[in-house]
């Protein structure tokens, strides 16, 4: 699966409410320096995301794909 062949980047595991807006493609408020793998509270993959390079906003990470319904 994707999941198992990214197993080396970080994963987070978000709540319902950051599920929705994963789901939909929103930046949201976390920031790790490398490529992670979003997962909901079932530990499946929902999303691939990457840093967002902006000086204003040093802790916003952006989506890189969105799976849905994969």
């Amino acid at each position: 699966s994707i999941k198992d062949s990214l197993i080396n980047y970080p994963q987070i595991t978000v709540d319902k409410n950051i599920e929705i807006k994963v789901k939909n493609g929103c930046k949201i408020n976390k920031r790790l320096d490398d490529i992670t793998l979003i997962l909901n509270e079932e530990q499946e993959l929902l999303a691939i995301y990457e840093p967002y390079v902006d000086d204003k906003h040093i802790d916003i990470m952006k989506p890189y794909r969105v799976f849905k319904g994969e």
